[in-house]
């Protein structure tokens, strides 16, 4: 692809443009933003373990705004805690401030039901909750879920199925 900078974006094709900015300060930006939006088309938000690292006022923020465009579509991938926390989550949380990436706003959020909350009050009419392992073992196609099953990096099966049961994805629209 060929990949072209403007003044304050960066476009690959038509209907494909990349943003710089920092999520912190996405009101800063917002006017560049609303630019790129169409409200008669869809508008797509991924955030690939983004959110979590950002304080919870300003990922509430993002979710905010995606949710104020016509058509929008959030799609969030990312660790799910749950209180109590147990082993695994109290090692993965640890490993995270040790490598000096705490998750900030997934701390703030516990389980399924507070997620769907949150995107509802961040204005998304409906939201819905899928961990990594119901994805995978239901949802994905077979051909695409042996792939991941043949090179998984983890010695026993339950391993897998513990990590798995820690990441979710959360679909939201308007």
């Amino acid at each position: 692809y060929n990949v072209v900078k403007h003044d304050d974006y960066y476009s690959v094709k038509d209907n494909y443009k990349l943003i710089p900015l920092d999520l912190n300060c996405i009101d800063s930006r917002r006017s560049l933003l609303e630019r790129f939006t169409r409200p008669e088309a869809f508008n797509i938000w991924i955030s690939e373990c983004v959110l979590c690292y950002l304080e919870r006022e300003a990922a509430d923020t993002v979710l905010r705004f995606a949710s104020t465009i016509p058509n929008s579509y959030f799609i969030l991938y990312e660790q799910l805690v749950s209180l109590p926390y147990d082993p695994f989550t109290n090692c993965m949380l640890a490993h995270f401030v040790k490598s000096n990436s705490p998750l900030l706003s997934s701390t703030t959020v516990n389980g399924c039901e507070a997620q769907i909350k949150r995107f509802h009050n961040c204005g998304f009419a409906s939201a819905k909750v899928t961990f990594m392992s119901e994805y995978l073992y239901n949802l994905c196609p077979a051909e695409e879920s042996n792939k991941v099953l043949e090179v998984q990096p983890f010695d026993e099966w339950e391993e897998l199925d513990l990590f798995l049961s820690h990441y979710a994805i959360v679909c939201a629209d308007n």
